[in-house]
């Protein structure tokens, strides 16, 4: 599993479950069997599929193992959010579009020190946007994110 990962690089991309080897290998042993296998420096997961395909994942609590991930989204991809990935100290960009079967993140998600950007555009998460905690703010529809974000 080690060798999945984009070549050069510490991001893991998934673009289907339905072909390539580490949709395959996901779809045959699991995303724990392979999170379990990755190294820990993993910076930016990406995973998606395209199309009405059937086979939802969900994130293992074993996503605590990449603390210094940068980055994850989950396009079309799942139904719920495991609240184990508040505990990702690092993630400054958490991606959850077209997650149709998808109608809540958890609260701790707002509460994420390093986290800079949330979409969850083309998902039913419904968020109370004239309520939004702290210093969010919407850069559009169903993207939300904090003005420190811009000085990057």
């Amino acid at each position: 599993a080690k060798g999945l990962t984009t070549q050069g690089s510490k991001k893991l991309v998934i673009e289907s479950f339905a072909r390539g080897g580490i949709g395959t290998y996901v779809a045959l042993y699991g995303l724990e069997d392979l999170f379990e296998t990755l190294p820990e420096d993993l910076e930016d997961i990406w995973i998606s599929q395209s199309g009405n395909q059937p086979y939802m994942i969900r994130i293992p609590d074993s996503i605590t193992r990449f603390q210094r991930l940068n980055s994850l989204i989950l396009e079309n991809s799942i139904n719920e959010l495991n609240p184990s990935v508040c505990k990702l100290t690092n993630l400054t960009a958490l991606g959850v579009e077209q997650n149709r079967n998808l109608t809540n993140i958890p609260s701790c998600v707002w509460e994420m020190n390093r986290l800079m950007v949330l979409n969850v555009e083309g998902s039913n998460v419904k968020i109370d946007e004239s309520n939004l905690p702290g210093s969010w703010t919407i850069i559009k529809p169903q993207v939300y994110f904090l003005p420190e974000a811009l000085e990057l």
